[in-house]
């Protein structure tokens, strides 16, 4: 029945009919899917399986299996953005200490990127994601870095990195890396190009296998990136969509960050070597998130 139907006739056949509707809409309300975050829906237990929630994080209706949670009308596929399995994560929301910022602790506050040098350290820019901070690069020295080796995969691995390109975008230019700062060509990392594209790199003792992204990055824009790899080769998405082709610039070995080993560093906005920091972004970055398994499996 169209709403203007609901408004012609007699008095009381009106008030008859907006009551109806008043207890249609009541019963629809009722019916839609209690919303939870991720993280509110990872923190039930035990989990309820097949019931329907709307997940505010991803936007979207999902229920559990009994093994994951399962996007509605997407298959068996496990929920991309937050999963039970990450095993690191940072958020510009979250702790910063500083501004500029001093250090950068994971949300599970296991891991503090730092930076002890006042004049490298990234600037606290509101509003540079929405209404979120960011933490914007100056692409000159800032950089924020832990010594250790925060990620030990080799195998099957994905990150997301949410970040802003510049006013104008150059390259090449580190946004996370895991490296060995005692050598000048041991690392891996994942940035933007000279010619705007997203890259990611391995090198091994100088031998490199690097790969480029199809989409040329837009100034001043925010990018959502995901690369997941199998374990043989890459799977990469820039604002949800695969890149596609992906061009191989270097041929050598499909790696992951946890082949780097050695003197170890992972840092966000540069990789460092033997010859101090390489390659700094230019630009802002709201979030870094890693899990130890193929997201797309």
């Amino acid at each position: 029945m169209a709403l203007r139907d609901y408004i012609t006739g007699p008095l009381n056949l009106i008030l008859a009919q907006l009551r109806a509707l008043c207890d249609a809409i009541d019963a629809a309300l009722l019916s839609l899917p209690p919303a939870r975050t991720q993280a509110q829906l990872d923190a039930l237990s035990p989990k309820p399986i097949g019931v329907l929630f709307f997940n505010t994080t991803t936007g979207k209706i999902q229920f559990y299996d009994s093994t994951k949670w399962v996007i509605l009308g997407e298959g068996s596929g496990t929920v991309i953005g937050v999963t039970p399995s990450a095993t690191a994560s940072w958020e510009s929301d979250h702790g910063v200490t500083g501004s500029p910022a001093s250090a950068w602790q994971s949300i599970d506050g296991t891991v503090t990127l730092a930076q002890a040098s006042g004049s490298q350290r990234p600037a606290v820019t509101a509003g540079a994601f929405g209404s979120t901070v960011g933490l914007t690069f100056d692409g000159v020295n800032d950089y924020l870095t832990v010594a250790t080796k925060v990620i030990t995969a080799t195998g099957a691995a994905t990150i997301s990195i949410v970040f802003k390109t510049a006013a104008a975008v150059t390259g090449p230019q580190v946004l996370v890396s895991q490296s060995n700062t005692a050598l000048s060509n041991d690392w891996f990392e994942i940035g933007v190009a000279a010619d705007a594209r997203v890259y990611v790199e391995s090198n091994v003792a100088g031998t490199k296998h690097t790969i480029k992204g199809a989409t040329p990055l837009l100034p001043s824009t925010v990018y959502d990136l995901i690369l997941c790899f199998d374990g043989t080769d890459y799977f990469l998405m820039v604002k949800g969509k695969e890149e596609n082709p992906i061009t191989i610039e270097n041929i050598g070995a499909f790696d992951w960050f946890g082949r780097v080993g050695g003197t170890s560093a992972f840092t966000v906005g540069a990789t460092l070597t033997s010859g101090g920091a390489q390659r700094p972004y230019t630009g802002a970055i709201a979030r870094v998130f890693l899990w130890a398994e193929d997201l797309t499996a």
